[in-house]
């Protein structure tokens, strides 16, 4: 089952290291000097957790990847936004329900906009680099 869990490493300039983590277990983590071990640091610690969570007779987590899901969900918004996107769906001649799905999965397209913001900072520096080069 540990198989099944949704994985991820990535870089901590902090630790400077590769850290590994397990969505289903936020509080769980791996440092380690490079990915590949970062992973399997991190499947090892979460096949150990659900081990000892079944001993104990405690619930595992489901794997994501294997939750259902009807592709529905309630939100609450103010009602001026809500009057807002209503009349945006009128004007557009769709159903509300289609406007906001349009709008989630564009937004899903974009870079988050801090990541949009560090990149901007980032690029007059890595060009100056290139010109000292």
């Amino acid at each position: 089952m540990a198989d099944h869990f949704t994985y991820r490493v990535s870089w901590s300039g902090e630790d400077d290291e590769h850290v590994g983590t397990c969505l289903e277990f936020p509080s769980l983590s791996h440092l380690a000097g490079d990915s590949e071990a970062a992973l399997r640091g991190i499947r090892k610690l979460v096949a150990d957790v659900v081990a000892d969570l079944r001993a104990n007779s405690e619930p595992v987590p489901l794997p994501i990847a294997e939750t259902r899901y009807s592709g529905k969900f309630m939100t609450r918004i103010p009602p001026e936004l809500h009057r807002q996107l209503a009349f945006e769906a009128a004007e557009e001649n769709i159903s509300l329900s289609r406007l906001v799905n349009l709008r989630l999965a564009a937004r899903r397209m974009q870079p988050p906009a801090a990541l949009v913001e560090k990149v901007r900072e980032t690029l007059p520096k890595v060009a100056a680099r290139r010109r000292k080069a």
